[in-house]
């Protein structure tokens, strides 16, 4: 049977948490108590969506699910319907907002008949436990993985490490089922997770990425891309990964050390779709994790051949070198703009670019703390912000359009914060102001990034900013 994707949404990837029975709200600190041994199971929330996808509002399981061990938590997903010959990956909130910060220790899981794989992401959207929706390209650059299950290959928590998972933050699992019966079937989800509150002896994974948002390929052609990002200090990977999606062919990725000896990374000389949705990962142990050295150049090739009839552009297609690393930071290399965000590692190099809060983007769950969907302006930013004369010279300066592309480079898939903390200290802004730019940013990441990567006045990018962001910001800036 060929199976086929009954909704007309490009499957992505989400590579670089429990509600009762009958409420769609949850206390923060209810969501990660110890597990009692019984199963809860999170309901359908009322929240709406474009692309809501069919939930079946069932009360009991037909999943089997063993007895909860001692010091997980358990995360139960609700159904969903699979029709015969379908294929498709959903995201359904779980639980959140956090009440601290947590670490991700081990997690473990099962799926029904028709599971391929289920991903724990950890995402910014504010939605209630049970909310589903189709996953779309969109979520993989707003959410970072703490980890899975399935047979689509390895995405376990490296052994000696913990993800830590971020106040605020809300968790969602990201499931794919693959129906190759003929009869619809229900999928359905759970994941055990262990987890405790911050631990500072824990021994805590980072992220870092390189890629680009500038790519565009044209319709019936084969094309290549190269992207290179100058390393600014040393890399300890554990876990590694190329990225394209549907149109890739081939790719690589390699780096040339300070003394201009080239070394492989890692090389797929045929690219298969299923690394789209699950990375095939080289890795490496804690004690002894591969470095890529301060001053290396870092060089990425990506080869697709776009069978369509329109141009692919990100995020629908993507080149991205994209690796979980040793040490609590997260650190993007976007357009070759090296960016690092959190704790410093023993060792490191040369400095990045200020550390105002960059996660890695793009693929592989390489994403870090994530920018909630239609932010509305910060309390700081009263209306008319940015009236005065000082911050309305600026904002009308040439020179502010860099400054919004740096910071939003730099805060790609972050929290709002971030936008506005990078302004604050890289443009004399008025800190109102300063918030309200800082949200106009946040929210230009989430809705328009494919639309703004020539800038925030190109001809592409103002209808979108203005549809998506437009009003929060008039009412903060007075603009």
């Amino acid at each position: 049977m060929k199976l086929t994707h009954f909704a007309k949404l490009p499957l992505a990837l989400a590579v670089i948490a429990c509600s009762s029975a009958d409420s769609t709200t949850q206390a923060p600190q209810q969501a990660l108590a110890a597990g009692n041994g019984t199963a809860t199971q999170a309901v359908a929330g009322t929240s709406a969506s474009p692309v809501a996808a069919p939930v079946t509002a069932a009360t009991t399981s037909s999943l089997t699910m063993p007895a909860l061990e001692d010091g997980y938590k358990r995360f139960v997903a609700p159904p969903v319907d699979v029709p015969a010959g379908a294929t498709n990956d959903w995201i359904q909130w779980v639980a959140g907002p956090m009440d601290q910060d947590y670490d991700v220790i081990s997690l473990k899981g099962a799926q029904s008949k028709g599971g391929h794989h289920a991903l724990m992401l950890s995402i910014g959207e504010s939605n209630d436990p049970g909310f589903t929706r189709l996953y779309t390209e969109r979520d993989q650059l707003t959410s970072s993985s703490v980890g899975g299950i399935g047979a689509e290959g390895n995405v376990a928590i490296p052994e000696g490490v913990v993800f830590r998972l971020k106040k605020g933050r809300y968790l969602a699992i990201q499931s794919h089922y693959l129906n190759t019966s003929e009869r619809d079937i229900q999928g359905e989800t759970y994941i055990d997770i262990q987890m405790t509150p911050r631990n500072e002896a824990n021994t805590v994974a980072g992220h870092f990425a390189s890629t680009t948002v500038s790519l565009s390929l044209p319709a019936k052609a084969q094309t290549s891309l190269d992207v290179y990002c100058d390393i600014k200090e040393d890399i300890p990977v554990l876990r590694m990964t190329n990225h394209m999606h549907y149109a890739g062919r081939s790719t690589f990725t390699e780096y040339t050390d300070p003394s201009g000896m080239t070394h492989m990374l890692k090389k797929d000389d045929v690219w298969s779709e299923d690394w789209a949705l699950t990375p095939n990962y080289d890795n490496f142990p804690v004690s002894a994790p591969l470095i890529i050295p301060a001053g290396s150049k870092l060089h990425t090739q990506c080869t697709w051949n776009n069978e369509t009839d329109k141009a692919l552009t990100f995020p629908e297609e993507m080149c991205v070198f994209a690796t979980i690393i040793l040490g609590e930071r997260e650190i993007s290399c976007i357009e070759n703009k090296f960016n690092v965000a959190g704790a410093a590692v023993p060792n490191a190099g040369a400095a990045g670019a200020p550390a105002a809060g960059a996660p890695a983007a793009g693929a592989a769950g390489a994403a870090g703390a994530a920018p909630v969907a239609g932010a509305a302006a910060p309390a700081t930013g009263a209306t008319g912000a940015c009236t005065n004369s000082a911050d309305k010279a600026l904002l009308e300066a040439p020179e502010f359009q860099d400054s919004q592309r740096t910071c939003g480079s730099m805060c790609f898939g972050s929290a709002e914060t971030c936008a506005t903390e990078c302004l604050t200290k890289n443009t004399t802004l008025t800190p109102e102001c300063a918030a309200c730019n800082g949200a106009q940013i946040t929210c230009a990441m989430m809705h328009c990034v494919a639309d703004c990567t020539g800038g925030f006045i190109s001809a592409s990018c103002k209808p979108c900013l203005e549809t998506n962001c437009g009003e929060a910001y008039h009412a903060c800036a007075g603009l």
